[in-house]
């Protein structure tokens, strides 16, 4: 369905932006994550983390050396890159196949 996809497609480009500002926050703090998300509220033109299209946040793992965030898609059947959410250490479950049903970002640096 199209209003489906399209909250999907919106949840991959959520989570690439909060990703992106968690890796901006990085190279601006000595190489080190934020403890908290709101930390990063002012890098988003809303002042604010994104929600999910549903309004719901998305399940952000964070320590000052890795992070992971991560929604899971409406579309199921192995669209995502991801079977769960991230664990506490701020480490993504990645996966492959038809129990990929989340989409997740993790640490570039």
């Amino acid at each position: 369905n199209a209003q489906r996809n399209a909250r999907d497609a919106r949840r991959r480009a959520d989570i690439d932006a909060i990703s992106k500002a968690l890796e901006q926050y990085n190279g601006n703090s000595n190489g080190l994550y934020p403890a908290t998300a709101s930390v990063i509220n002012s890098y988003f033109p809303s002042g604010a983390v994104p929600l999910d299209p549903q309004g719901g946040a998305y399940d952000l793992k964070l320590t000052t050396t890795a992070y992971c965030v991560c929604d899971l898609l409406e579309a199921t059947g192995g669209k995502g890159n991801a079977s769960a959410v991230g664990n506490v250490s701020g480490v993504c479950t990645y996966a492959t196949g038809a129990t990929a049903n989340y989409f997740c970002a993790s640490q570039r640096q």
